[in-house]
């Protein structure tokens, strides 16, 4: 079945309907698409047979095995070069987990390579120890996920504190679709749009800015997506929070305006 961007943060999809539609490799882990800039990961399903152990290190790093199923991983080989590369070559990194299932995957994100490590005595498909790689991805704060309708009436907690080396607070994925279900993926200050700009690969991306800040938040509350939150563009998003407290949307309009 043809497949359309964006994809849908935590839906199932069947790998053969990503090949069918962006091509690629069918059988390798790092698969780079032959027909537009995209690399498409997968975790899980049988990658521990190889040596393979993925998830979250931290909450902003998940870790992410180099391909190579014997011998010694290298950087220069072709799946490993091309996440090592992809913020140079322009290539979009988009992660998939196998749900359990041999045809079943979840959409888990789009990342960016942040870094590697080396980790020795890693066993290969035949036991062996070897030298491998692992990357340290971090998922892009400004993915929207277009998850279910949601409808304004109802509610979604939001800021609940966990600790993960540091204390950080839960981002509902929810909310912020909801948020640009209802906005739109329009920039509410400047009224930039990334698809008009870049086409469709770029439609609906967009930071959603929270206009209650969780980091003065210490316990959970009821977010409502149509009033805590509103769509910002990269520029104006970072502009807001060069004044503590964030400055309001109205106050960077007239900004803008003059």
């Amino acid at each position: 079945m043809p497949l359309t961007l964006p994809f849908i943060l935590d839906q199932k999809y069947v790998r053969k309907d990503i090949h069918d539609t962006f091509r690629g490799n069918r059988q390798s882990g790092i698969s780079s698409s032959k027909s537009q800039p995209l690399i498409f990961l997968f975790t899980g399903g049988r990658g521990k047979e190889s040596g393979y152990e993925d998830g979250w290190y931290s909450e902003n790093e998940f870790r992410y095995s180099g391909e190579g199923r014997t011998g010694k991983m290298k950087l220069t080989s072709m799946g490993n070069k091309a996440l090592l590369n992809h913020r140079k070559d322009g290539k979009a990194v988009h992660l998939f987990a196998y749900d359990g299932k041999s045809s079943s995957v979840v959409y888990k994100g789009e990342f960016s390579y942040a870094g590697h490590i080396f980790v020795d005595g890693v066993l290969d498909k035949d036991g062996n120890p070897r030298r491998a790689i692992v990357f340290q991805l971090s998922p892009l704060d400004n993915y929207v996920p277009l998850t279910e309708e949601v409808t304004s009436d109802e509610v979604h907690v939001e800021g609940a504190v966990r600790k993960i080396l540091v204390n950080a607070f839960e981002r509902n994925g929810a909310a912020r679709a909801a948020c640009i279900r209802h906005f739109g993926s329009t920039c509410a200050a400047c009224g930039f749009d990334f698809g008009t700009v870049y086409g469709d690969s770029a439609k609906g991306y967009i930071h959603v800015h929270h206009t209650r800040p969780l980091a003065e938040i210490r316990t959970e509350y009821a977010v409502d997506p149509l009033k805590d939150l509103i769509p910002l563009c990269p520029n104006c998003h970072a502009f807001v929070h060069r004044t503590a407290p964030a400055m309001t949307i109205a106050e960077l309009r007239t900004i803008l305006c003059r």
